[in-house]
């Protein structure tokens, strides 16, 4: 059997979520390191300037025994799982049943054991780089956001970070939840060096999120490449065995040293102070942080700006606020013993700070379109998106109510409120009420952005990974 299908399937013998990725270290390379958040590295070489990862987790409930299915398609070697076809129903709006077809088995696991085999032949190929396989990945990419907190400073001396994990074929991912994450000049070499060698990869522009995202605001090319899996995330998830295998080899004759670097991860970013240690009265760094949320929380919803450097806060770190519609910035520190700056001005706390917008801004907490978020009550973060109208008609409303959402959107920034909340929470998932107040800044109401998403056909791919869960009232932000 040829050795990157024996990998593979050695690798998707299980459905390994998260928890369970350290039991895969047994495929890994016996001198594989790992952090404190079980993610697992190692380094290639001295001098690489580039960082490859991939992911362990399966999108699955429960770790199950996978029994895999082959087939060939137009001479390509293809692998799924097995598993009956049945029909099931769901009602619609309307109260009508609809049929569909479903597959009783269990998911595959190429999302993203197929990234995980090419990285591990590039390793035994001595490819130079920095190798992370990330746990956690598809419940928030957890494994890759503790490790940037804690890491920054390794992560940040690379200028390019690839990422295996997107689906499908030849797509050279430029742009993640929106924004951009790598460069055209990056984009139209690495499609150049692929040409070479037989394989077509371009520009794609609909990445929707994975680990490399998470490194945007320090490494200036962050890319996602397709590794041939399909239906990723369902029990009919498969993988083009013979496309891996030839990706895996490729991937071992392209430069990556030689791509070239022309983004600009962080243009807003400030000095990294001086730190002295701890002494009596000063709070922990931990604490600091929380006083950060809450400083960030409060100064979006009262003051309507948005801080441009979250992923780099550190204590006594000067952060910058921007306001969308006067174009100002604001600078804030959180000092050691929790008291807060806003450009010239010190604050005590958080509460005299919070006391002072509230007074400056004339702003009532108790106004209607204010939402207050309090993740610990899910009572009060449940908003019911059905219309008090029995005849509310969903068909005719919904392409009407998709524009409304999109007019006169600022589609980047609406996405990047999306990923810093994600990011600060560690979860994919935004309840309807945390979601109205992010919905809020742009005026917008959530039953436009279920409309728009509903109106896309609840694809990821179509919605930049937000889809809408009815039944459990939450936005899921999907990866990939």
């Amino acid at each position: 059997m040829n050795r990157i299908i024996k990998k593979f399937l050695d690798l998707t013998d299980y459905t390994y979520t998260y928890g369970d990725e350290d039991e895969l270290k047994k495929h890994l390379p016996d001198n594989i390191n790992s952090d404190e958040f079980g993610n697992f590295f190692i380094k290639i070489g001295e001098n690489s300037e580039t960082m490859f990862c991939s992911h362990l987790d399966t999108a699955a409930f429960e770790k199950q025994k996978v029994q895999h299915d082959f087939w060939k398609t137009e001479g390509q070697l293809f692998v799924g799982t097995k598993g009956d076809i049945i029909k099931r129903t769901y009602k619609n709006k309307k109260g009508e049943s609809i049929e569909y077809d479903a597959k009783e088995g269990t998911l595959l696991g190429a999302d993203d054991k197929a990234g995980v085999v090419i990285m591990l032949n590039m390793i035994e190929n001595n490819i130079p780089g920095l190798y992370y396989f990330f746990v956690g990945e598809e419940v928030g990419r957890i494994g890759s956001t503790h490790a940037l907190k804690k890491y920054k400073d390794i992560f940040k001396s690379y200028k390019r970070c690839i990422a295996f994990d997107r689906r499908g074929y030849g797509s050279i991912i430029s742009r993640q939840m929106g924004m951009q994450c790598c460069s055209n000049d990056f984009v139209n070499e690495l499609s150049i060096q692929f040409k070479k060698h037989g394989m077509k990869f371009e520009n794609d522009p609909t990445g929707i999120y994975t680990d490399s995202a998470t490194f945007m605001s320090i490494i200036p090319e962050c890319t996602n490449l397709s590794v041939g899996y399909f239906d990723e995330h369902t029990e009919f998830e498969s993988q083009n065995l013979t496309y891996l295998i030839k990706l895996a080899n490729t991937c071992t004759k392209i430069d990556w040293e030689s791509l070239p670097t022309k983004r600009n991860p962080n243009p807003f970013k400030t000095e990294d102070p001086k730190r002295k240690p701890k002494t009596q009265g000063d709070l922990t760094d931990d604490e600091l942080w929380d006083i950060f949320i809450d400083v960030d929380d409060i100064l979006e919803s009262i003051a309507d700006v948005y801080c441009k450097n979250y992923k780099d806060f550190i204590p006594e770190k000067e952060m910058i606020y921007y306001d969308y519609n006067t174009e100002n910035l604001t600078s804030v520190w959180i000092h050691e013993d929790g008291s807060i700056t806003v450009d010239n001005q010190t604050f005590r706390d958080y509460n005299d700070l919070k006391e002072a917008l509230l007074f400056y801004f004339d702003y009532n907490e108790k106004d209607d379109n204010y939402v207050d978020i309090d993740d610990d009550d899910d009572d009060d973060d449940y908003v019911d998106v059905d219309d008090d109208d029995d005849d509310f008609n969903f068909k005719n409303n919904m392409e009407k109510m998709s524009n409304e959402f999109t007019n006169k959107l600022d589609m980047t920034k609406f996405l990047e409120d999306i990923i810093i909340y994600v990011d600060s929470k560690n979860n994919n998932e935004i309840s309807a009420a945390n979601m109205q107040k992010i919905l809020d800044k742009y005026n917008k109401k959530i039953e436009s952005i279920i409309y728009w998403i509903y109106y896309n056909g609840n694809d990821p791919d179509k919605t930049y990974g937000i889809t809408w869960d009815n039944d459990n009232n939450i936005f899921k932000i999907y990866t990939n």
